[in-house]
């Protein structure tokens, strides 16, 4: 599903009206988006209001997946300065998700599914070498260290869960809001929206 989008007006903008690149970035919904949950269509039960920014492409990519984990661990720096850039130069808008009581229960068990990753990776590069040390199997414990160094940099990657829950992205021009498979219930809210 697609929601048009447009350029803020003055009093949309607020303290950001004479403030560049922001000014021409950010960019408001032409409906009024409904309090109602994405992936259930329930009214919801509570929300949370954060920043979405669109996706542009780029080299990194535009890299095979193998290239990109090896540029990862190599470089690591890089994903931040990539993270700044996209703030600074792509458009975005300020999106309200809302989330019902099952969304709650997904919400839960995505942060115990987070806990136990973390668990592991630090059990595996705490844990195991201060078990290990000194034993037949010492030679083993950089490996492990580096496991569990890989299962952190994938947890915290997999932590975040709004833009995930909100299943939406800012088109790259600017023009959409697109929401991934909403339920049914959202889409004709949307629609009703619009036609009022």
């Amino acid at each position: 599903m697609r929601v048009p989008l447009r350029a803020g007006t003055p009093a949309d903008l607020g303290r950001w009206k004479d403030t560049q690149p922001a000014a021409t970035l950010f960019r408001f919904p032409t409906v009024e988006m409904p309090e109602l949950c994405v992936a259930h269509g329930k009214p919801g039960v509570w929300s949370r209001r954060f920043r979405i920014w669109a996706r542009p492409e780029t080299d990194f990519d535009r890299m095979p997946r193998s290239q990109r984990i090896l540029h990862e661990f190599l470089l690591g720096g890089t994903r931040l300065e990539r993270h700044f850039t996209r703030i600074g130069t792509a458009h975005s808008m300020s999106l309200t998700v809302h989330g019902c009581d099952d969304c709650s229960r997904w919400l839960r068990l995505h942060r115990l599914r987070s806990l136990l990753r973390f668990a592991l990776s630090f059990v595996m590069m705490i844990g195991s070498p201060v078990v290990l040390m000194g034993t037949v199997v010492e030679p083993a414990v950089p490996f492990l260290m580096f496991g569990g160094l890989s299962v952190l940099c994938y947890s915290a990657a997999k932590a975040s869960w709004l833009e995930r829950f909100a299943r939406a992205i800012v088109s790259v021009d600017g023009k959409y809001l697109t929401i991934r498979d909403p339920h049914p219930d959202y889409v004709a809210a949307v629609g009703s929206a619009s036609r009022s």
